[in-house]
């Protein structure tokens, strides 16, 4: 499995030095949000939720706080067609030293 904001590096302003490689991606998911009146957040969670591949998925919560922030996410309507095609075909060959956390800080 993957961490629907991959560890929190969607939300991270600077970058660990092992994940620098990663700015051009990050840079390019928040260029989509803004274009879509999303944040970096609920682009993620309605790419994950809207996927027809994915039967369910987690979010992890800290605090009450964060389960109504995810409620409330659920709530939206979802990503038309366009936007996932088009995050899908930006982000088709991201490096798997970025999308798997397990690898990050090797190689």
């Amino acid at each position: 499995g993957r961490s629907v904001y991959l560890q929190g590096l969607l939300l991270m302003e600077n970058l660990p030095s092992h994940l620098k490689n990663a700015k051009h991606h990050i840079d390019k998911i928040r260029a989509i949000s803004k274009e879509r009146g999303l944040s970096p957040i609920e682009l993620a969670f309605l790419y994950v939720r809207d996927n027809i591949y994915i039967d369910r998925f987690f979010v992890g919560c800290e605090s009450k706080g964060q389960l109504e922030q995810a409620i409330q996410l659920n709530g939206l309507l979802p990503l038309d067609g366009k936007v996932k095609e088009n995050i899908l075909v930006t982000f088709s060959n991201v490096d798997e030293q970025i999308i798997n956390p397990s690898l990050w800080g090797k190689g």
